[in-house]
């Protein structure tokens, strides 16, 4: 591009809106307008679009909101005193050029803050969530103006049925850790089994010996799982050492079922 040569002028605004080879008028930064709420501080501040000069900001047709007024530096500001929609035209001059531009401003006497709602989980139990607002007097009345909520299911509140087997006994006393096959099923007729959720405890009558672990779940509720047991009793323990097998799940919606059984080391012969 060939440099244009512009001679000196004295208008500093004027230099501000040369460009090499191109004479630049200000533009306006087409930001969404605010609204306002009646007797509440308003303030919104105008902004021009590549002008480095001073620039002065001026109403030129129709009104603002009454309360509220335009400065020289382009900021709309006051607390407005009636409700309504109110159209308008401003000017942006930058001493040299003059742009017009209509806007309005909606003013209101109650106004909805609540933008955002909390997103909901499936199967889950949503809420409450409360709509806040601000403005107005007395009592708020909310209604829904359009729109589809999602589909509200029966909130599922039965833990799932876990049913289990095991062999009752472990013997002979050899002092050895031994699995323990555990079968079983995990059904909910509700929101369905966390597949993820089940897991096998063992609370041990001497203290000592703790397993815990996951269960693999099939996709129909059915489950085996090999839990370490001692075959291992105390000699003047008469009815023998008595492990609690605990199998629990959860289903989709957070309730949780379990089931236990037992298994004994016997004191004598099996006995």
């Amino acid at each position: 591009m060939t440099e244009t040569k512009f001679p000196k002028s004295p208008c500093a605004n004027c230099r501000a809106s040369i460009a090499s080879g191109t004479i630049r008028t200000p533009r306006l930064n087409r930001s969404r307008w605010a609204n306002g709420l009646t007797n509440t501080a308003y303030s919104y501040t105008l902004t021009p679009l590549n002008n480095p000069g001073a620039v002065t900001w001026a109403l030129v047709n129709g009104s603002l909101p009454p309360g509220l007024g335009l400065s020289a530096g382009g900021t709309i500001s006051g607390s407005s005193t009636a409700a309504g929609l109110f159209n308008f035209t401003y000017s942006l001059n930058d001493g040299t050029n003059t742009i017009h531009r209509g806007a309005n401003i909606r003013v209101t006497t109650v106004k909805i803050t609540s933008t955002i709602l909390a997103n909901a989980t499936q199967n889950l139990p949503y809420g409450p969530v409360a709509i806040e607002a601000s403005g107005g007097t007395g009592a708020y009345t909310f209604t829904q103006d359009g729109g589809i909520l999602f589909t509200s299911a029966p909130i599922d509140s039965t833990a799932p049925l876990v049913t289990a087997t095991a062999p009752g006994m472990l013997w002979p006393p050899s002092g050895r850790t031994v699995p323990v096959q555990v079968r079983g099923t995990i059904r909910d007729a509700g929101s369905g089994v966390n597949l993820s959720s089940a897991r096998f405890a063992v609370p041990d009558e001497y203290a000592t010996v703790h397993p815990s672990g996951e269960v693999t779940v099939s996709a129909d509720g059915n489950f085996t799982v090999n839990v370490p047991l001692v075959a291992a009793r105390h000699e003047a323990d008469a009815d023998g050492r008595k492990y609690t097998i605990v199998i629990s799940a959860k289903d989709t919606a957070g309730n949780e079922g379990s089931t236990t059984v037992i298994v004994v080391v016997p004191h004598d012969q099996g006995k």
